[in-house]
């Protein structure tokens, strides 16, 4: 019977004998069965109904007596009844002889549970008013409300496995985000890594270049142009070096170094002395490199001389005595035909090498020496 309904009726006898020929009469048009509650614990028949049929839904209607069920079925003999019937959802229709409900009212119902009251004349009579058409109704109610409740479960489940799929997929993509961080950022210092470092100078530089098209497609602007000039369109490279750095690292061993480098990582990264928009990175060694965005060389001379003081200032303490750096820095600005990042760095790095040879401890910006400053 493949994706059909197999409705099963048991009669649990025990203390319904007066009825049970009235419930057999009108139970024909389904599978019925009926016997005793000690029988239907030994009874393997149920067993044998699924294993001969394939179906998607078998609805099961146990009927007995409610003062029966509750007053001589312990917890444990329930759960073996059950069991041993191989009922995984079972609907209970519960005959109730003593109530106090008035003789119009023959059906309830709670949760997946029936209650049908007899009403006096059935229980002189012994004949049950319910008939064939009373149990059709009762499985149709049956499949409904078993249907609501798959609806409802299977819903939550998918709630459920969608909320967790949600999860997980949000913290695959956080975990993603921080290894993609991680990879970015120099483990010592910091401030973004070599590699990194080049591929935000890069946008950088894409950035200006578009910056450049707009002021030439521009029409011409009023007396304010010069001012708006300086910023827009222009970026500054700064770089640094770590005066007689190969000396700290003979003279105090390379964990002291470490120190030193990390402490101006922590200065690259407090955003006190540059700002938090401004493009950090170890070039290298006891390099550093920075990136200015709308800064003309001129006033990228600013921070980079704020910084130079406060590493001067640094004390580092050792088994061998205090002692402290000093730092070189070159600085160039970007230009229009420059057509790659490296012709804005080696200028830089020009600059510096002119600080390195003039005293270190200073800053040189590299239009400066082009106009002979």
């Amino acid at each position: 019977m493949e994706n059909a309904y197999i409705n099963n009726i048991y009669l649990v006898t025990n203390n319904l004998e007066d009825i049970i020929q009235s419930v057999e009469q009108n139970a024909v048009d389904f599978k019925y069965y009926s016997g005793s509650f000690e029988n239907f614990q030994k009874d393997s028949r149920n067993h044998e109904i699924r294993e001969q049929d394939k179906f998607v839904f078998i609805n099961d209607l146990i009927i007995i007596e409610k003062e029966f069920y509750t007053d001589s079925v312990t917890k444990t003999k329930k759960k073996e009844f059950l069991t041993r019937m191989d009922i995984d959802y079972p609907h209970f229709l519960f005959l109730v002889r003593n109530h106090n409900k008035k003789d119009n009212i023959s059906l309830d119902y709670y949760d997946d549970d029936f209650y049908y009251f007899l009403s006096n004349e059935e229980k002189e009579s012994k004949t049950l008013k319910i008939n064939s058409y009373f149990f059709e109704l009762l499985f149709k109610c049956i499949v409904n409300r078993k249907s609501v409740h798959y609806y409802i479960v299977n819903s939550f489940e998918n709630i459920v496995e969608s909320v967790i799929i949600s999860r997980q997929k949000k913290k695959i993509e956080s975990l993603y985000k921080n290894l993609e961080a991680l990879s970015k950022i120099d483990v010592l210092t910091k401030v973004l890594n070599r590699r990194a470092f080049f591929e935000a100078m890069e946008l950088e530089k894409k950035r200006t270049e578009r910056a450049h098209r707009r002021l030439a497609e521009a029409p011409q602007l009023d007396s304010g142009i010069g001012v708006f000039k300086k910023f827009y369109g222009r970026f500054s490279c700064v770089m640094i070096d770590i005066d007689n750095f190969k000396r700290v690292n003979d003279t105090y061993g390379h964990l002291v170094g470490d120190k030193v480098l990390k402490a101006l990582g922590r200065l690259f990264n407090s955003h006190s002395l540059f700002r938090e928009d401004d493009i950090i990175g170890r070039y290298g060694g006891e390099e550093f490199v920075i990136i200015l965005p709308e800064t003309n060389a001129e006033l990228a001379k600013i921070p980079a001389e704020r910084f130079r003081r406060t590493v001067k200032a640094l004390e580092f303490d050792t088994e061998k005595g205090p002692f402290s750096v000093t730092i070189s820095t070159g600085i160039s600005e970007y230009r229009a035909g420059d057509k790659t990042c490296e012709a804005i760095l080696k200028r830089a790095d020009e600059a510096l090498l002119h600080a390195k040879a003039h005293g270190k401890d200073t800053i040189v910006c590299y239009e400066d020496i082009e106009n002979g400053k």
